[in-house]
């Protein structure tokens, strides 16, 4: 099929069993087409079989990788047919820990083959796969996260959890780095040379009851952006490139919500946090959960040396809740936000010339969506 610019492909994982803090009702994964031009969504597939809970994505050179979360957690490629959206399986083999909640593709500088990272989150855990010829997962290293105390909040940070693992840094000197919500720290590991044990070189200490969960940086590798769950802020962390640490001088922490929005009683919680190519605006989700109110998408703008933001705009909606996950489209003018608990997908134009708020154009029913994953080229065009 033809590629067009003015379309852009993406898949979206859910929840399709009952848990604790969802009821999962998703069918499958699920493909669908943003029109660039006007916002609007459309399904591009019918639901595929991806096992329990397919509750993250990524994709890479024709094959879609998928998490299942899940209490004996497993990672899944699948080749996919870009005519009809189909998905064949390839590969299906152990997370090695439990509840995987995050999967991210990319090439070291030296290593033949690509790496599939995961972060368990329930068993509190880091993992790289080697990605074989054809999209084949072998194991290549492994990392248990400990805990020498419990974190303040005893039903969140009970025990080590591992909310994301993501490269960072130039390619001759790749870091691996892990936000880990029970220990309150940023974790930092070397890649290790062949098959074996993660190395952990250092971490990084968030606030007590800040609850790291995601990681964003800054185009210039000189910042790090964690957004903290539990405690609704943003933390913006200087990189030493020349001790290849984090730095703890010069770090700024700000509020993900309106000053006037009272969450003394802990019932907002943040999810994801994205930074526009353009360097200048910061997004993160504000979820309400089941005592909270502000179901919203925060804006962040940063200064040209990106060590600092400033809150700009903080988009509520009254209709959305559990805004889980959002990805920016591939052309940079959209965002599609996941409603886990209101069962849709919804997209907005961004305001790029004035504060980077969010305006609404469509949405289009998903059950119990959490992610989104854009399907597109080495070269960042979009395969429909």
């Amino acid at each position: 099929m033809s590629v067009s610019p003015t379309f852009s492909s993406f898949y979206v994982g859910n929840y399709n069993i009952k848990m604790g803090h969802v009821d999962g009702k998703g069918k499958g994964i699920q493909r669908y087409k943003l029109n660039e031009m006007n916002g609007e969504i459309s399904v591009a597939s019918t639901p595929q079989d991806a096992g329990i809970n397919p509750t993250f994505l990524c994709y890479d050179d024709n094959i879609l990788y998928v998490v299942n979360e899940q209490d004996k957690g497993m990672v899944k490629s699948f080749k996919v047919n870009h005519e009809d959206g189909s998905l064949k399986l390839i590969s299906n083999v152990s997370s090695k820990g439990a509840d995987p909640c995050y999967c991210e593709i990319f090439q070291a500088l030296g290593y033949t083959h690509k790496l599939l990272l995961i972060a368990n989150y329930s068993s509190g855990s880091t993992v790289i796969f080697k990605v074989l010829d054809g999209g084949i997962l072998e194991e290549f290293a492994f990392y248990q996260h400990t805990m020498e105390k419990q974190g303040p909040n005893l039903n969140r940070q009970e025990a080590p959890h591992a909310h994301m693992a993501r490269p960072f840094g130039d390619k001759s000197n790749l870091q691996i780095v892990v936000p880990d919500l029970g220990l309150d720290k940023v974790l930092q590991f070397g890649l290790p040379s062949s098959k074996g044990d993660l190395k952990l070189q250092t971490s990084f200490n968030m606030k007590s009851g800040d609850g790291p969960r995601h990681i964003e940086f800054h185009p210039n590798k000189k910042f790090a952006y964690v957004v903290n769950e539990l405690s609704c802020t943003v933390t913006v962390i200087p990189f030493d490139n020349q001790n290849s640490k984090f730095a703890e001088e010069n770090v700024q922490t700000i509020s993900s919500l309106p000053s006037d929005y009272d969450n003394s009683n802990g019932g907002n919680t943040c999810a994801h946090i994205q930074m526009h190519p353009n360097a200048k605006f910061l997004y993160v989700s504000n979820r309400g959960g089941k005592t909270g109110q502000h179901h919203s998408i925060a804006v962040f703008t940063a200064n040209d040396l990106g060590n600092s933001l400033t809150l700009s705009s903080s988009t509520y909606f009254k209709k959305g809740k559990e805004p889980r996950a959002f990805s920016i489209s591939p052309s940079g003018n959209y965002i599609v936000v996941a409603w886990q608990d209101t069962d849709y997908l919804s997209s907005y134009q961004l305001n790029l010339e004035g504060n980077g708020e969010l305006i609404f154009k469509h949405e289009i029913e998903s059950l119990t969506p959490v992610v989104v994953a854009w399907v597109r080229d080495d070269d960042g065009s979009s395969k429909i």
